[in-house]
């Protein structure tokens, strides 16, 4: 093969060096070691949402944290499989100790529980009653199709906010139903579609496997970081395959020729601008893992179906920023606690938010005894604190954490912060969803187009949204490339499974004039 940077005819082009593209190119290459393929990537690195980068800590010395996606739960085979693989080690999340909440701009209360017990006796009978409600409905609402549930036509249009003011009295439930959406999403519950937020449950195994801790989404941290798994995969596909500082701009598809004509541009890595001229890549399969809203950037001829068009259209990131401050010693746990703490805002702090600005933090101190808090804003607070310098920023975290946890906590090491939504080639963290009505066209978040393919996270029917997500979708995408390119390599199941991902709903349910969504519907 040519040099990527000079351009080549090659097999296939993937779009995107993070775990799915990365996942893509390397199941490739296990099936058949000669196919030619070339790994396209905007950033001037692989990983895409994950990150891994060096911190201060104490005694003067530098551990790496991630920035990005970060833990990992037992039942996401996808990732773990790849841990093992590389021999990479896991470290239990710490949740020894007491924990801290706040919602409805109230106290700080205390609790024991793995998720936190709301409000009043009355309050957390009902939040107990709705948590099991949710695990119910989200068993009937799954990800590769929300929109064929039984629950569809009721939930439509509907939000998180509208389904908890519907169901839930108690203020502080609400608040706590509000706050987790922020906390997975960075989305305030009044924009979250419920039947996204129940479908994403469901990949997940259910809404406690979603928030919990042990046992659940968060239950382990990988030593080193996790940016490792995508630095291991790149060393597999091979750097010379991997063109960096790239932005794709064109996929053209030529019907008579059965070939795709690839268009990028180089990336200036300080400013983000693309700039020079065009490299172009002749290629017979296409495979794009970029997020929904990214892909649309890109010109396509064909154009993409009207259905895909619409649901990438009007998908959009949430915002969840991540911050990470270092200490010399971890004052939270001489005092009892475990480090968790959730906030849906609390009282206002200072000039620079409406309210607190902290969703949640935890305990990463790290396997060598480096003392650290990991945090994340969400949500309209996250808008809010984006617009000031990482300073600003810093100084309302910091003092959110002395509300938690005590004076202590100003006598940091170092603060840092990711804001995701500043990166263009992110546009936010964790993932894209899409707007509430737009569920009838969740099928074609997937299905290929002529020869262009589709992964990501956002793509996945199992645990969307994670590293696990991510990893699936890839392993998807290149069994849909085989099943043409190289049938011989695909078993039988895989073939089926590439000629069904063409074959989707593409019709509208019909709505009877009778659809409720009060209390009676549920």
């Amino acid at each position: 093969m040519e040099s990527p940077g000079r351009g080549a005819d090659v097999d296939v082009v993937v779009v995107g060096a993070g775990l799915a593209g990365l996942t893509t190119a390397r199941e490739l290459l296990k099936r058949d070691e000669a196919l030619k393929i070339v790994i396209i990537e905007a950033r001037d690195r692989v990983g895409g949402r994950t990150l891994t980068l060096p911190v201060k800590v104490k005694g003067g010395k530098v551990e790496y944290f991630d920035f990005g996606a970060q833990w990992v739960g037992p039942t996401q085979h996808h990732v773990l499989k790849l841990i093992e693989e590389f021999k990479l080690k896991t470290h239990p999340q710490f949740c020894e100790g007491t924990k801290l909440m706040q919602m409805t701009r109230g106290e700080i209360q205390t609790y024991e529980a793995d998720l936190p017990t709301v409000g009043s006796p009355w309050a957390y009978d009902e939040h107990k009653r709705l948590m099991q409600k949710l695990e119910k409905m989200a068993q009937m609402v799954r990800m590769d199709d929300p929109y064929a549930s039984p629950l569809a036509l009721q939930l439509t249009g509907v939000t998180v906010k509208v389904f908890g003011d519907l169901h839930l009295q108690s203020r502080a439930a609400r608040s706590y139903l509000d706050q987790m959406s922020k906390g997975c999403f960075g989305v305030d519950a009044a924009s979250m579609p419920m039947l996204f937020f129940l479908a994403y449950a469901n990949a997940a195994g259910g809404v406690e496997p979603l928030f919990g801790l042990k046992d659940a989404a968060q239950d382990c941290g990988v030593q080193g970081g996790t940016q490792q798994l995508s630095k291991r995969l790149a060393l597999l596909v091979g750097h010379e395959k991997i063109l960096l500082s790239h932005a794709v701009v064109a996929v053209r598809q030529d019907s008579e020729s059965r070939n795709v004509l690839v268009e990028c541009r180089q990336v200036d890595d300080k400013t983000n601008e693309i700039v020079g001229d065009l490299k172009r890549f002749t290629c017979k399969k296409v495979v794009i893992t970029t997020p929904p809203r990214l892909t649309t950037k890109i010109t396509f001829t064909p154009e993409l179906p009207v259905l895909k068009k619409e649901l990438y259209d009007n998908m959009r990131m949430g915002h969840l920023y991540k911050f990470l401050v270092t200490y010399e010693q971890r004052h939270w746990c001489n005092k009892g606690f475990s480090g968790e703490y959730f906030s849906n805002g609390g009282h206002k702090l200072n000039v620079e938010c409406s309210t607190g600005p902290i969703l949640e933090v935890y305990d990463v101190t790290t396997p060598t005894g480096a003392p650290a808090i990991v945090g994340f804003l969400g949500g309209r607070q996250s808008l809010e604190l984006r617009q000031k310098s990482k300073q600003e920023r810093g100084m309302a975290v910091i003092e959110g954490l002395v509300l938690a946890f005590g004076p202590e906590m100003r006598a940091y090491i170092a603060y840092e912060d990711k804001m995701w939504g500043d990166d263009p080639w992110a546009g936010g963290c964790p993932c894209a969803y899409a707007a509430p009505g737009d569920y009838h066209a969740w099928p074609h978040i997937r299905t290929p187009h002529g020869d262009v393919h589709f992964a990501g996270t956002e793509t996945a029917t199992v645990w969307m949204g994670y590293m696990s997500g991510a990893i699936q979708s890839g392993e998807r995408a290149a069994c849909e490339v085989l099943a043409d390119l190289r049938p011989q390599l695909v078993s039988q199941a895989e073939a089926l499974q590439a000629r069904d991902a063409r074959n989707v709903r593409g019709q509208f349910l019909l709505e009877p004039e009778d659809v409720v969504i009060g209390k009676s519907s549920l």
